[in-house]
Parts: C-alpha cells; structure tokens; sequence
C-alpha cells in the first residue's frame, strides 16, 4: 500500500479486480477513509453499467433541482431555504376590514418567496386580487396577483398567496391588501390584518 497525490491506492484491490475481470480503470479509492475500494462495473464496449449510469442520472437531477440548502436568488446571491419571517393569524373569530396596519421588521437580507393573506369573510370569501409591500419611505413593492386557496371551514377563495420573488434590506414594512374590506383580522392579533410572510436569507 502506498499514498500517491493524497490517495491511498491498495494494490491487493486492483489485482482482485483484475482476477474478477473488472478493467483497473473502473477501481477507484474509497474516500470514507475505512481504506477499502469502490469497483464501478463496466458494461459492453466500456460503458459504465445500468446501476451507475441510474446513479448518476439521480445525481444530476438532484443537482438541477432546488436543494435543502438553496438556490442561487436575484443578481446572483446565495438563497438558503424558505423561512418563515412574520405571521400574525390564530384560531379565534375573525371579522374584516383592519383597523390597524400590518407591518413587519426585516433585521436583515430576505427574498420574499411568499405571502399569504386571510379573507373569511363571514365564510363567502373572497376573489383573490393583489398583495404589496411598503417599505418606511414610502416605496411600494409589487402588487403581485394572487392566486386563491380554500381557508376553514373549506371556504373557498379564504387564503390569498402571491409569490414576489423580490428581494427587500433590513427594515420596516406594511403589508398592502386589495381588498381590505374582505381581510381578515380580530382582537387577538391587534386588528391587523392577517397574514403569512416567508422568506429566503440571501447571502453575498
């Protein structure tokens, strides 16, 4: 056994292989440390075999998709998974219109993956329409057009969700509603109107 280029290359193992007629090529040294080898089968004309091939094919597609740890957000920042960065719902009676702004605290970086917001209605609910942000200067983000889900009770059009995508700095904001006739709120929760922000931390 000898270490060539940071490797650790087990001669015991290629003659193996040879004696079961895998090419040398096709052995590689096991990375786990536990100083044993990987033999990847070849098939005719020195393709990789059906295993291997179906493994990578796996591992593209995973690479493709959107991971745990994220994605690549706008201008090119690093997105980390989806967090939830405000809400302000719970289980009591509700009633509509709010009589107070609702507003959250960015204390740094996100990307606004989505924003749903709640419209009982008495139990009619309501078409969905549009949802913004507003920031502390007056700058508005969106309106994003929302589609709509059943809420409780099944009630249909309850929960409106848009997906903005756009990334805010750390600071204040209100969320804007279309319809604040039809928004849900209560005394719980300030008479604001309800809703769920979630986000996804950039990082430079």
């Amino acid at each position: 056994m000898f270490s060539f280029s940071g490797r650790t290359v087990i001669l015991a193992a290629t003659v193996s292989a040879l004696l079961m007629g895998v090419q040398p090529s096709a052995i590689r040294a096991d990375r786990s440390g536990r100083g044993g080898m990987t033999v990847i089968q070849l098939g005719p004309r020195g393709e990789r075999g059906e295993r291997d091939q179906r493994s990578q094919r796996s591992q593209r597609g995973q690479r493709g998709q959107r991971g745990q740890r994220g994605q690549r957000g706008h201008w090119g920042r690093h997105v980390t998974q989806s967090w939830l960065v405000f809400e302000n719902g719970n289980v009591e009676a509700v009633f509509n219109r709010p009589s107070q702004p609702t507003r959250f605290y960015l204390s740094r970086r996100f990307q606004i993956t989505q924003i749903r917001n709640y419209h009982w209605n008495t139990g009619r609910g309501a078409p969905a329409g549009t949802i913004a942000l507003r920031d502390a200067s007056g700058q508005v983000y969106g309106p994003w057009r929302c589609t709509s889900q059943p809420g409780q009770g099944n009630v249909a059009d309850a929960n409106w969700i848009c997906t903005p995508g756009v990334e805010l700095p750390p600071g204040a904001y209100e969320v804007l509603d279309s319809s604040p006739e039809t928004w849900s709120c209560n005394v719980a929760n300030g008479e604001q109107g309800m809703t769920r922000v979630e986000g996804a931390r950039t990082q430079y």
